[in-house]
């Protein structure tokens, strides 16, 4: 078996001292740029439970064929994207929501 050549990206979880998750880096991009895009810099924020359905949205029929489950990457990246400290979760918030920092 042939090892792939895809680019990788190791996504950090920022409650976690363990290892990232490693994804494609065009699932990466995408959906980082689709996240980044629906996360208001309001201090309201989006509802975790609301992003996976504004990220589906947004997203062709051949980039949602080709991701896997829009729900599973939107949580991989979205914690990526906090540890990086491009988005945050808004504090006291119950659901938990994000938004810009």
């Amino acid at each position: 078996m042939v090892a792939s050549e895809e680019p990788m990206v190791l996504c950090q979880n920022p409650e976690s001292n363990e290892p990232g998750i490693e994804i494609a880096r065009w699932k990466y991009d995408l959906m980082s740029r689709v996240i980044l895009e629906v996360v208001s810099q309001n201090s309201e924020g989006i509802g975790i439970f609301d992003l996976p359905k504004l990220i589906d949205r947004r997203l062709t029929r051949e980039e949602r064929s080709g991701l896997g489950s829009v729900a599973w990457y939107a949580i991989i990246v979205k914690l990526d994207l906090e540890a990086r400290g491009e988005i945050e979760r808004v504090p006291q918030s119950r659901p938990e929501r994000v938004r810009r920092r």
